[in-house]
């Protein structure tokens, strides 16, 4: 455990900490329907980087869209957010009939931020078939210990792993991927294989490659996906760095 700071330090600490939460509702159609989710979250820009987990960002706009348009292969699937922020994506995923949703964040702030949406949408779907389908951990890239707990509560693995602007720290990719790679669900004969579907906004060649690389190398299949194949046209221009990437265990 981290040091306990001193009265001094924990009132300077708490000068850094925002919770001036607002509550918005984001709204997604598909087939016609329209979706409103009502979130709480900074209101700030998203370019501060200190408050990166309590807003939302392009990426997890477009990773939404994505499970909307592919509701099929979540429904009655585990599903496991990393760095899940607000937790847009995972809640969007609860909403496609998954049999269980995780999210999940390292920071215990975000963590507090990430309850709190799961309990507002918990208070405001009263057709949740499974109310404690939807939970909160604390998980920190390559962390045995939070890695093994996981393991244990799901010893058969995740059917799929999602993430949103998650590769944007070239340090952290290896521990990215070498979580999901332990937490995903193993290959099964005439099974629908596990993935890790990323969203993430290019913002360097020199990442997005060491990103691919790696992945090969942690034994990970990535397969691009156009955006044009479950985007609007807006949209495209819209998001345009945005990239979609499907990784599966090899």
């Amino acid at each position: 455990a981290p040091p306990r700071m001193d009265e001094g330090e924990e009132d300077l600490f708490n000068l850094f900490v925002d919770r001036n939460y607002v509550k918005k509702t984001f709204s997604f159609s598909t087939n016609n329907n329209v979706e409103p989710i009502d979130l709480y979250l900074l209101n700030t820009a998203s370019t501060d980087f200190d408050r990166t987990g309590q807003v939302i960002w392009p990426a997890a706009s477009v990773l939404c869209k994505y499970i909307f348009t592919h509701a099929d292969i979540f429904a009655s699937s585990s599903v496991l957010e990393v760095g899940s922020g607000v937790g847009l994506g995972g809640i969007v995923a609860s909403k496609m009939k998954s049999s269980s949703v995780i999210l999940s964040d390292s920071e215990d702030i975000v963590i507090e931020l990430l309850q709190m949406n799961v309990d507002l949408h918990a208070s405001s779907n009263s057709s949740l078939d499974q109310p404690h389908a939807l939970s909160v951990v604390k998980l920190e890239w390559g962390n045995d210990d939070h890695i093994h707990e996981l393991q244990r509560q799901h010893p058969n693995g995740f059917d799929i792993i999602i993430g949103s602007d998650v590769a944007y720290w070239k340090h952290a990719i290896v521990p990215l991927l070498t979580t999901v790679r332990s937490l995903l669900a193993p290959p099964q004969p005439h099974a629908r294989p596990s993935q890790f579907i990323l969203a993430y906004q290019s913002r360097a060649l020199i990442t997005d490659n060491y990103l691919l690389e790696q992945a090969e190398h942690y034994g990970l299949t990535c397969k691009h996906v156009s955006l044009d194949s479950f985007l609007d046209e807006e949209d495209c221009q819209r998001y345009h760095l945005v990239k979609v990437l499907l990784f599966s265990k090899t």
